[in-house]
């Protein structure tokens, strides 16, 4: 089964060295349960929980189109909490470790069972041009979401692509009892891919059952057409 997402798919940022005077005002999402559809996108796309803003300086997402080619613009500034209902709790990273009052967030997403079945295998190509930031913790582009019940990595994401102090990693859920793992590519550094149209590819595909209770993937990372 191939899945073709194009030209954007998630943005969804974790800026915790943000202001913390939004903390206990944070106000309900806008463009609530939008969806977003374009001709190359194998999916429609959903604002879900809506934005943090939509006002003329400092709205959230809007579409482009520009040499013929029509895209989502993507926007997160410094002190918008996201719209989810733990965004405006304390943000811990992985091990636990107190990184900053709120999560900041504009995002959004497919149906949660779109990669559902684990005896097939998944293409999702990414076509994105980052425009200026990620240059600080954790900010991440794209996610695939993590909804198995009855399993303690509920709430961690199964994959995240970020940029993280302008290098990209990869984070992943190593099975259904440990959190993200991560891993980095320095060769890919955010700045030096500005305002240029870059392709990312995921590959997922079934291996062996890593024990009875739980089954593996094999993940692929390609940029620029080259697995790294």
């Amino acid at each position: 089964m191939k899945i073709l997402l194009l030209p954007f798919i998630f943005f969804f940022s974790l800026l915790p060295i943000a202001n913390a005077d939004n903390f206990f005002s944070q106000k309900k999402g806008v463009l609530k349960n939008i969806k977003y559809q374009d001709i190359d996108w194998s999916h429609s796309l959903c604002s879900n929980n809506g934005f943090p803003s939509n006002s003329e300086e400092k709205w959230n997402v809007r579409w482009f189109e520009q040499e013929n080619i029509k895209f989502l613009r993507f926007r997160l500034f410094n002190g918008q909490v996201g719209t989810a209902l733990k965004d405006n709790k304390p943000y811990y990273d992985n091990k636990k470790k107190y990184v900053g009052p709120y999560w900041e967030r504009a995002e959004i997403r497919t149906s949660k069972t779109m990669l559902k079945n684990k005896s097939k295998s998944y293409d999702i190509n990414l076509r994105l041009r980052f425009i200026s930031g990620f240059t600080s913790y954790r900010e991440t582009f794209f996610v695939i979401g993590n909804d198995t019940k009855h399993c303690s990595t509920f709430n961690k994401p199964s994959v995240m692509l970020t940029f993280q102090d302008s290098v990209l990693y990869l984070f992943y859920a190593l099975n259904n009892r440990d959190t993200n793992r991560l891993t980095f590519y320095p060769e890919i550094n955010v700045t030096n891919i500005y305002s240029k149209w870059v392709n990312f590819k995921l590959e997922i595909s079934p291996t062996k059952f890593q024990d009875i209770h739980e089954g593996g993937l094999d993940l692929t990372l390609s940029f620029e057409g080259k697995k790294i």
